[in-house]
């Protein structure tokens, strides 16, 4: 990877992995055909958010703790979630209803809203494997998880506990920006 720490793969549109990246996006974004995929490989974020996510595992007891959700952005702040992950600090720049966590969609078409077209009109989004563990529900004023009843943190809040659309993490290492999605 050179001096740079992360790099994107190109994902042949033959492959199953496209196949299988685009069903998902086309599931609730259904008319959009011209889709670039690219594999996001940072050694650097994976370490982090695989330690992150075994402790949860471990305290949780179960290898069910993450999910594939969507985050739409723009551009500008693509390349910073390729560096650095999905960090507080540029959080919320889309009117995020928390104002510390960051934000991701079961549905694409919901994170559709949060993208911006460059200047070949193409749109930016990712898929993202989430921490998303123990969840409870969040609101607005939330800048951190609550704790659950043994004292530790909530691993994300959600806008609907009993069907959750949204999912809302606190911690860097929560979520890995598995596949970046370009597409008209």
């Amino acid at each position: 990877m050179g001096g740079q720490q992360w790099k994107c793969v190109p994902v042949s549109a033959n492959s199953t992995e496209y196949k299988t990246v685009l069903q998902i996006f086309q599931s609730t974004m259904p008319h959009y055909y011209r889709v670039r995929l690219n594999r996001i490989q940072n050694p650097t974020l994976w370490r982090q958010y695989q330690a992150h996510k075994n402790r949860i595992e471990t305290k949780m007891q179960t290898t069910n703790v993450t999910q594939q959700l969507f985050h739409g952005t723009d551009v500008a702040t693509c390349d910073k979630i390729l560096q650095h992950g999905f960090g507080r600090s540029f959080a919320g720049k889309n009117a995020s209803r928390s104002r510390r966590g960051v934000y991701f969609a079961v549905s694409a078409k919901y994170s559709q809203k949060y993208t911006k077209p460059n200047a070949r009109r193409e749109r930016s989004m990712f898929l993202v494997e989430v921490v998303t563990g123990a969840y409870c529900q969040g609101n607005r004023r939330m800048s951190f998880a609550p704790m659950q009843s043994d004292g530790t943190p909530f691993d994300s809040v959600v806008d609907n506990v009993s069907n959750p659309g949204l999912y809302i993490v606190f911690r860097h290492a929560s979520a890995y920006p598995t596949y970046l999605l370009s597409y008209k």
